[in-house]
This record gives C-alpha cells, structure tokens and sequence, in this order.
C-alpha cells in the first residue's frame, strides 16, 4: 500500500481541518443554531476517513511486528532449551 495514507498525514490533515474552520470567524451571535454546510461536512467526513484508514494501517504493521517478534522468540526459547540438556 504505497500510496494509501499514513497516521501522521491523516492527523495532519484533520489539523489542517479544525484551523480552516476555526478560522471562518469566531461564535455567530444569533438566535438560530448554525449548521454546517456539506462541503464542512464533507472535509470532516473525509478526514475522519483517511484518519481512520491511517490507524487500521498502524495497527496492522504494530500487528505484524509484535507476531515476527513472537516467532523470534520462541525459536529462541526453543534453542535455549535445545542447550541445556
């Protein structure tokens, strides 16, 4: 998966999210709550998305190491024992 997105892009990405909506103005003093538009929601949506992507990709490599880390040592038990007799 080469070009599928990394953790860090993704939360650079949803950084780089909450600046461009906090930087739309402060608190609009009105009496009727505002909504978001579909393009905000459609930016969250997709940065939630690529967020998401970005630790399923972390967890599967954090996965994949600990299981190579469990064979090692256990073919390092095994020869350990092997020795003692």
């Amino acid at each position: 998966m080469s070009g599928a997105p990394t953790a860090g892009a993704a939360l650079m990405l949803c950084a780089a999210t909450a600046v461009l909506l906090s930087a739309q103005g402060g608190p609009v003093q009105s009496k009727s709550p505002r909504f978001a538009s579909w393009d905000e929601m459609n930016v969250l949506a997709h940065g939630l998305l690529q967020l998401g992507q970005g630790l399923r990709e972390h967890a599967e490599r954090t996965r994949s190491q600990l299981s190579a880390l469990e064979r090692r040592l256990s073919a390092c038990g095994s020869a350990c024992q092997g020795t003692e007799g």
